[in-house]
């Protein structure tokens, strides 16, 4: 019986320690964790404690809710917030299984950024990169350009140049699609490296605008240009384009001055403003019949055509025994005839002619006297010490006007020519005769008597 006992109770032990070896976890097979917590976006490697299973075995790994967790091999991803049971199991011995408990937790992306530089020249390449935060969510986003004609940008965020300007570079998170970075990229000339003008004449007429074409080289460099001229009292510039205000002299140029937008060059053009080619000359004047009296002038004004020649003309005469004619246009008639006033034209070769009828002075007829615009007759009263103004002129009005005068008595009147006549004072008591006498004819003549009176 003692021994039956003995028997029974090393059974037991035996089952005792059987049972302690079968929990004992360094033997199971199963994961190192029981349970993880992910955020989305994470991924980590699931380790396996093999226990009595040999590491040759293959091991299938499967997840419950491939939504919330995704696996490549051990390799367990976090996609979005849920709870997914992850098993791996022994292909060959398929009731030998392992599983752990992944809980996907949310995260939020409080900040994306662009990185690179904001300028790249055209025909360049620029690489831009991400930076999220928190660091550990996924830098994956999507890329987009604002002009693709200015630059295009690639899903790895290289940016190549198409041309100058202005190109905001967009990136989309895919973690999260609400929040977008942006950067403005300007998009540079290249350097110049020649500047190249091209001018038809260097003589700017006056009053036609001439234009100066302007290349810069490369052709992806800036192409605008800067405009200096030298004197602007001559010529002005504006982009290009020469405005002439006044003809330069014979030793006076203007400058032209062109520089480049990145002032890497400077070019320059010397010209000179000159007189449009005259088209024609036109000879006027205000009288309907040209013509004018010996001793007499007429003015005559020449007009070039177009306005913005050279307006300056050579007067002469075909005959200056008929008629002269000075720098100003004034003819005199020297003797009747007909001649011709010619006006040649600065260019030496243009030239209008026009005839002129030179007509002789009329015979003086007589002389006629007023006082106070009345003819006094043959006599008149004056007072003593008083005084009055004779107007005597040649008749007809067009004949000269050469007179002289005499008086048959000294010391009665005092005579004195004026711009309205002849002043007659008188001095004494008396009577005195005064004779004025056509110059030109002495036969013709006229007498006056004037008696002096005691003042009353």
């Amino acid at each position: 019986m003692k021994r039956k006992m003995n028997l029974i109770l090393i059974l037991l032990l035996a089952i005792l320690f059987s049972g302690c070896a079968r929990t004992d976890e360094r033997d199971v097979f199963r994961f190192e964790a029981h349970q993880l917590e992910l955020k989305i976006g994470e991924q980590i490697e699931l380790k396996l404690v093999l226990g009595d299973i040999s590491p040759k075995e293959e091991i299938i790994y499967s997840s419950s809710n491939q939504d919330v967790v995704s696996l490549e091999g051990n390799v367990a991803k976090a996609l979005k917030v849920g709870v997914s049971k992850v098993t791996a199991q022994v292909k060959r011995l398929p009731t030998t299984k392992a599983t752990v408990e992944i809980t996907v937790v949310d995260e939020k992306l409080s900040g994306l950024k662009i990185n690179g530089d904001s300028q790249v020249k055209v025909n360049g390449s620029l690489k831009l990169t991400i930076s999220t935060n928190p660091t550990s969510i996924s830098k994956d986003v999507e890329w987009s350009s604002s002009d693709e004609s200015i630059a295009t940008v690639d899903t790895n965020g290289l940016v190549k140049t198409v041309k100058p300007g202005f190109v905001t570079i967009s990136a989309a998170s895919k973690y999260d699609p609400t929040l977008v970075a942006k950067k403005e990229i300007e998009v540079l000339y290249l350097d110049s490296e020649e500047l190249e003008l091209e001018l038809a004449d260097t003589n700017v007429v006056l009053g036609t605008p001439s234009v100066i074409k302007a290349t810069v080289l490369p052709a992806l460099a800036n192409q605008n240009v800067t405009w200096e001229s030298s004197d602007t009292s001559y010529a002005t510039v504006v982009d290009g384009a020469i405005t002439p205000i006044k003809v330069t002299p014979d030793d006076v140029t203007v400058t032209i001055k062109a520089t480049t937008a990145d002032k890497k060059i400077v070019k320059e053009i010397a010209i000179k403003v000159v007189y449009a080619p005259i088209e024609r000359i036109e000879i006027t004047s205000t009288l309907e019949e040209i013509e004018v009296f010996e001793e007499k002038t007429i003015t005559l004004k020449a007009t070039v055509t177009p306005s913005f020649a050279n307006q300056k003309v050579t007067w002469s005469s075909s005959d200056e025994s008929i008629a002269t004619v000075n720098e100003n246009g004034v003819v005199t008639g020297i003797k009747k005839g007909t001649v011709k006033i010619i006006a040649l034209g600065a260019d030496g070769v243009s030239k209008a002619e026009i005839e002129v009828l030179v007509v002789g002075v009329p015979d003086p007829e007589g002389i006629k006297i007023t006082i106070n615009y009345k003819d006094p007759g043959d006599r008149f009263t004056l007072e003593l010490e008083c005084d009055e103004t004779l107007r005597v002129s040649i008749e007809p009005s067009d004949a000269k006007q050469e007179i002289d005068f005499s008086v048959d008595k000294e010391g009665i009147v005092k005579i004195v020519k004026n711009n309205l006549g002849y002043k007659i004072t008188a001095l004494a008591l008396g009577e005195v005769t005064i004779t004025f006498t056509s110059k030109v004819n002495p036969a013709i003549s006229r007498s006056i008597t004037i008696t002096v009176v005691p003042l009353e």
